[in-house]
């Protein structure tokens, strides 16, 4: 909480969603399961945008199946045979209290190609 608004500050979060499973709050992982979506991504925690690559995807799919008892090898076997229509619906982005969500690549926009260097141009 700050000491200004005495509001608990909520962080940044993707909400993941899949038939059969809970929901859940990227927030809501242990470290070992984060460590697991790294792994199985290979990309770093700071970076995971699911919307972004299938393999995030994929990813926290898996941490939802270990969750319910699956193991990683099983999980990423069988998640792997979903269609892409799954990821259509399953992740929901909470921007807390942050802002609004990570740009995607094809959002970012190109500079400008005579962008000024200084003030005197």
């Amino acid at each position: 909480m700050t000491a200004a608004t005495d509001t608990p500050r909520r962080e940044r979060a993707w909400i993941v969603h899949l038939d059969g499973y809970p929901a859940v709050s990227t927030n809501d992982l242990t470290l070992d399961e984060v460590e697991v979506v790294e792994r199985v991504c290979e990309t770093p925690y700071s970076l995971l945008n699911p919307l972004a690559s299938v393999k995030i995807a994929k990813a926290l799919f898996v941490v939802l199946a270990m969750r319910a008892g699956e193991t990683e090898e099983a999980a990423i076997t069988r998640l792997g045979k979903l269609s892409l229509r799954a990821l259509h619906t399953a992740f929901t982005f909470d921007p807390g209290t942050d802002g609004p969500p990570p740009a995607t690549p094809e959002e970012v926009p190109d500079p400008p190609t005579s962008a000024p260097t200084s003030a005197i141009g």
